[in-house]
């Protein structure tokens, strides 16, 4: 699928050749742990262009600084789309909650890869030929999933 990922400061360039979906070719995280750049928006441009990505998509959350990130973004050609809820907090700890009688929430691991990608591509309705891969994301280092039995 040409799949390939990189850092650019706080962010990730994630992109795909085989794909014209945003999901598979998008950078994550702009303006959110630290204000964006125009210089971090152009080398994310240029990683896709290299990688010969088809799309890219830029998801850009309320509390994403600096406000004129898409201003930024339109100036390129951008233009919204797909709106979607984009949930974000600090990563200080949460109050614990006792979980009700008979739930149990853990963190995924290699035994409930499948399980997790099962209940995420009914939300989705996706993964198909992708599901290999979502499910080592759910494993890769630096990610965090859970899941609700």
């Amino acid at each position: 699928m040409g799949l390939g990922s990189s850092r650019i400061g706080h962010t990730t360039v994630v992109l795909t050749r085989k794909s014209r979906n945003g999901y598979y070719n998008r950078w994550l995280g702009a303006g959110v742990a630290a204000p964006a750049t125009e210089d971090e928006l152009d080398e994310a441009i240029d990683r896709a262009r290299a990688h010969r990505a088809q799309v890219l998509a830029v998801s850009v959350g309320g509390a994403a600084e600096p406000s004129s990130l898409v201003e930024w973004l339109e100036a390129r050609g951008f233009r919204a789309k797909h709106p979607s809820a984009k949930l974000w907090r600090d990563g200080s700890p949460l109050r614990r909650f006792p979980a009700p009688e008979g739930i149990s929430v853990r963190k995924v691991g290699r035994k409930d890869a499948a399980a997790w990608v099962d209940v995420v591509s009914q939300v989705w309705r996706s993964f198909g030929s992708r599901r290999a891969w979502f499910e080592e994301r759910a494993v890769t280092p630096g990610w965090q999933h859970f899941i609700a039995w």
